[in-house]
């Protein structure tokens, strides 16, 4: 070839390269901006199914991640649990519960997601989508009386919660900073009962150091160099501050037995405390850490390893404590980080004699737990199947420490066709009622043509 036609096919390969990294740069920018409200929700008829599901991210927030953090050079310790009594076996059966045949008490045309009971058992915490955002509202399954509180730019970003010293709900969204570069900033809201009165508690919330746990604390972190962030005065009227010297990404260090791309995005901690606060539980894939507050001393709990042929471990993408706090209920899976799931179950610790119970359930992925008020069972839904291509969900109620397992309104199934995990059924404290999504689904296709919560009256063993 001569000198003339090899800087033609160098120019010709160049201009290809660049196309290519532009078409790339373009995916990227675009995977990662939020999408508006009415992306999100999608046609009010039309809620398709994803399946099999990502791992729902702990921090979703767009538009793009902080770099990885680099693992500290020091390992934290395994936990070393002070050991006691194991569980009595021998306290109520599951056959003791009964479960009603539910009845419906909230419908919408969009999607609706149950974010959990208040504390008199009588209002639901929920999300009801609509065209100009997601309304986030209390509503009284005995007069149907709705509060709204707040108003989302885009369902789902972020779980709300109540505060109760303050009758007030607290949830996450974000605001544009250069919507064409696709910049955002972090906005924590606080609203009592007038939507258009919500105040901006914590403006930028910076997500490598504040964790807000749905009890009403906000974690500041020192976000890997010196202190922890100021939280502003309006936060620290709502809500209970603990700052802590040290920045959980400091913790983590290489699990996985082969290298990760650089390209995966950025996942925070998620904070939860264990009842009367000795504890907080610290989890992010792959890792669950314990934080003893009184001691101010941190270990790792190691779930093991899941049943894939690499290996990987088994970590949580949700976790609630037992209303005794002796116990932490886990949904867990394991896989290789931006592969799909292929299986999510359930994991119990007990965190008097370390003991970790594993029941065998018959389902492919567990979507929901919530405890019982005894602490001695769990409520899951699972995916056991499927028909007609669409994904059949079952409640089982279980005991971790038999590892038995009851299947309660065995001949119902619940479509949660297209629903994020964890905001699908919540027990109310009181034990006497159980909040589920039971939307009215096509036969002919895994389509919702309307949302609706149903309401389930339960007889709980004392």
């Amino acid at each position: 070839m001569n000198r003339t036609g090899r800087r033609l096919l160098r120019s010709g390969l160049g201009l290809l390269l660049l196309l290519g990294l532009a078409a790339a740069a373009t995916w990227v920018i675009l995977q990662s901006r939020p999408r508006s409200p009415q992306a999100a929700q999608g046609s009010p008829l039309a809620t398709p199914t994803a399946w099999p599901p990502q791992p729902p991210s702990p921090t979703a927030r767009p538009p793009g991640p902080p770099p990885l953090p680099t693992p500290a050079a020091g390992r934290v310790p395994l936990c070393a649990f002070p050991g006691g009594t194991p569980p009595e076996r021998g306290g109520p059966g599951l056959d003791k519960y009964e479960f009603s045949e539910p009845r419906v008490v909230i419908t919408n045309t969009f999607a609706l997601d149950i974010a959990g009971w208040l504390p008199d058992s009588n209002r639901l915490l929920v999300i009801r989508s609509a065209p100009d955002g997601a309304l986030i509202e209390t509503v009284d399954v005995r007069s149907n009386a709705r509060t709204v509180y707040g108003v989302q730019q885009s369902r789902g970003y972020g779980r709300p919660f109540w505060l109760p010293q303050a009758q007030a709900v607290a949830y996450l969204d974000y605001e544009w900073l250069d919507q064409r570069r696709g910049l955002t900033r972090d906005i924590l809201w606080v609203g009592q009962g007038a939507p258009q009165q919500a105040q901006r508690a914590y403006d930028n919330v910076p997500p490598a150091s504040v964790v807000i746990d749905p009890g009403g604390y906000l974690i500041l972190f020192s976000g890997g160099a010196g202190q922890p962030p100021e939280a502003p005065e309006a936060a620290r009227h709502f809500f209970q501050v603990q700052s802590l010297p040290f920045a959980p990404d400091e913790w983590r260090y290489p699990k996985y037995p082969a290298s990760l791309s650089s390209n995966l995005r950025y996942q925070g901690f998620v904070a939860v405390r264990r009842p009367g606060g000795a504890h907080v539980a610290f989890y992010t894939d792959p890792y669950l850490f314990l934080f003893d507050n009184g001691q101010a001393r941190v270990c790792e709990v190691d779930l093991g390893l899941g049943p894939g042929e690499d290996r990987s471990p088994r970590f949580p993408i949700a976790a609630k404590w037992s209303p005794n706090g002796r116990y932490l209920a886990m949904i867990t899976t394991a896989r290789f980080p931006g592969q799909l799931l292929t299986f999510s179950g359930l994991t119990v610790l007990d965190t008097v004699t370390g003991e970790l119970s594993q029941p065998r359930l018959p389902t492919r992925y567990v979507t929901d737990i919530d405890w019982a008020p005894n602490s001695q069972h769990v409520l899951a839904l699972g995916d056991t199947g499927e028909v007609k291509g669409r994904p059949e969900f079952r409640l089982l109620l279980v005991d971790p420490t038999t590892g038995d397992v009851r299947q309660m309104l065995p001949q119902r199934t619940w479509g949660v066709t297209g629903s994020q995990w964890g905001w699908q059924m919540a027990w109310s404290p009181n034990g006497r009622e159980l909040a589920i999504k039971c939307p009215v689904v096509l036969d002919a296709e895994p389509t919702v043509v309307e949302s609706r919560v149903c309401l389930i009256s339960s007889h709980n063993p004392s």
